[in-house]
């Protein structure tokens, strides 16, 4: 006669969930698209509480995570948000862009004042 132990179904234990692997996604981005520090941060940051939402963790404690990827692009040279706001406010003006909404556009990107004046200034 068989056990009873050997006739129930045995449950898997939950494997801890690590995190994405954030800065090979940051690569994967600035690879694509151009970005400030500022923006690839909203990206980063979406994608982790999306990771979250769907493994069903909290994205909270890997915020650090985050920083450290945009620190790690910035020090690979990958970021430089003075270079990226000169491109950004040329194309726009090739565009037709006035000098105001091109100064706002770069401000609603998350690139400071001082980094949109010295970009107009070119």
């Amino acid at each position: 006669m068989l056990a009873l132990s050997t006739l129930t179904p045995r449950r898997a234990t939950k494997a801890a969930v690590q995190p994405p692997d954030l800065t090979k996604a940051a690569y994967a981005y600035l690879a694509r698209y151009s970005a400030s520090s500022a923006h690839l941060r909203l990206v980063l940051t979406r994608r982790l509480r999306r990771w979250a939402r769907l493994n069903n963790a909290e994205a909270t404690p890997h915020l650090p995570l985050v920083d450290q990827a945009v620190a790690a692009c910035a020090r690979n040279g990958l970021l430089d948000d003075a270079a990226y706001a000169a491109n950004r406010a040329a194309m726009l003006r090739q565009r037709g862009w006035p000098w105001r909404r091109i100064a706002a556009a770069l401000n609603a990107g998350g690139l400071s004042r001082d980094e949109v004046a010295e970009a107009l200034r070119r």
